[in-house]
């Protein structure tokens, strides 16, 4: 028998999907800089819940269903992707996910409206709602280990695709959002665009029309 909690992810997801699916809107990208990690953090917590994976949970090895039970999340990719260690180039806790010759998907059961990235180096993030391409931004850092980059969409995803021109890359802590499951009485998908567009304008790189 499927929990409450299950059931009502559930129907969340198939309101979101319809009205995704049914809109004219335009999906806005909201980027953060290196040096908006601190504004990333409190934009997200104002909307739900940050889980956070350090990749410390789970011991070294491909990397693909460790994270389905604990946060809704599996990983595929074309090549290898694992659990990676290396102090050096993780500092937070030399742990993370390195994808060699390969990009890494994330599939979430949930919709999400943020993510974020601890990571050494450069990436591109492209978001989908399932095979409905939502928009992409380029994680940058100031160079060397350290860096972040994270983003907030006005419009709920549940795939991201990771990957960079040379095919390799490596992250050292991943945060994400979920939308929060809806109550009995109401329906709320995320902030209106117009909030997010007069509090982080200035970080709006692309609008892409959802089709």
């Amino acid at each position: 028998m499927r929990s409450m909690h299950s059931v009502a992810v559930a129907v969340a997801m198939a309101l979101f999907a319809t009205t995704l699916m049914n809109s004219a809107a335009c999906a806005a990208i909201i980027r953060y800089w290196h040096n908006d990690r601190d504004a990333w953090f409190m934009d997200a917590g104002a909307l739900s819940a940050i889980e956070t994976i350090t990749f410390t949970e789970h011991p070294v090895a491909l990397l693909n269903t460790q994270y389905q039970e604990s946060h809704g999340l599996s990983v595929t990719g074309s090549g290898w992707v694992q659990i990676w260690s290396s102090l050096p180039d993780l500092p937070l806790d030399g742990r993370g996910m390195k994808a060699v010759n390969s990009d890494a998907i994330l599939h979430f059961d949930r919709p999400m409206q943020a993510l974020a990235a601890d990571f050494p180096g450069t990436l591109t993030a492209q978001f989908y709602w399932d095979d409905t391409f939502l928009g992409a931004e380029a994680f940058t850092g100031p160079g060397g280990p350290g860096n972040f980059s994270g983003a907030i969409s006005t419009t709920p995803f549940n795939r991201v695709r990771l990957f960079d021109s040379d095919h390799v890359f490596a992250i050292d802590d991943l945060h994400f959002v979920p939308v929060a499951v809806p109550g009995p009485a109401t329906v709320a998908l995320l902030p209106p665009a117009a909030w997010f567009m007069r509090r982080r304008r200035r970080r709006v790189h692309r609008v892409m029309t959802v089709r």
